[in-house]
Formats: structure tokens, sequence, C-alpha cells
């Protein structure tokens, strides 16, 4: 596994957006279009980016693609809501708080991750360095990464 440096910091918010696809905003009625454009998303490794109204709205859909694409088997979650996740994903804000490394000792075990963009993740002192991390193992090169911003946090 390639060592990750915590300490050595970079403007990540400048990395991902280049690697990043521009957001796509969901809405509550989705067409089919919008059904398949999210397959793709769902299904494509990378760093996609998509905006919801609500972290409740937002994990619905979520939870309603991955019912349905029925091909991933270990699922993570980066975040500090407060709203709790299904028990089938693996929460892991509070690995990656205490031991970065840790959780990127983990990570092969994961197939899809997903990044709740809220201000206090975005303000967590430790989360600069996951992205670093994220970005030095290259993960987005072997997973879909979704991160997902909402409009009401």
């Amino acid at each position: 596994m390639k060592q990750c440096l915590p300490h050595k910091r970079r403007d990540t918010t400048s990395l991902l957006t280049r690697i990043v696809r521009p957001s796509r905003r969901i809405e509550e009625s989705l067409s089919e279009n919008t059904i398949l454009e999210l397959n793709d998303i769902f299904l494509t490794r990378g760093i996609h980016a998509m905006t919801a109204y609500s972290v409740e709205e937002g994990r619905n859909l979520i939870y309603a693609v991955l019912a349905s694409l029925k091909c991933f088997h270990t699922i993570a979650c980066v975040t500090l809501a407060t709203l709790p996740l299904e028990p089938s994903i693996y929460a892991c804000a509070a690995v990656a708080s205490v031991n970065i490394e840790e959780f990127f000792v983990e990570r092969p075990y994961f197939d899809f991750l997903w990044i709740e963009s809220t201000q206090t993740l975005e303000q967590a002192p430790w989360f600069a360095d996951f992205k670093t991390c994220l970005l030095d193992q290259h993960l987005d090169q072997e997973m879909p990464i979704l991160v997902v911003s909402y409009d009401h946090d």
C-alpha cells in the first residue's frame, strides 16, 4: 500500500474540482433519462458529484439506486450527519477521524463510497487529510465515489 501522508497538505478542493464531473441536481420526480444517468454514475469508477435538497432526500435516492443495482456488497459512507445510516452501510467517519490510515487499510473491501459533503464535514479538522489520502491512494480509479452536497444540511 502506498504511504499516505496526512501532514503533507495540498489544496484538495481544486484537485477534486478537476476530477469531478459537474454536479448533477436531483429533483424529486425522476425522468427515465435521469434514472439512466444515475445508474451510469453509480456504476462508473471515478469521483462524481450530486446535489440534493436534504440529507434525507439524498440518502433515500442513494438507497433506492443502490438497491435497484444489486451489485455492491460493501458500501461505505463518510458523513457527520446525525441521521443514522442503514445498518448495511459502513459509517467510516468515526474511523477516519481517529485513524485515517486504518480507513485506507480497510478500503479494499469497499466497492462503493459516498461522501456527504455537509458544512460540518468540510470543517472537520481531519477531512482535508482524508481527501488528500483519497486522491493519493487513487481510490477514484478503483470504485465509484459519490460526493453529495445538500441545499439544506
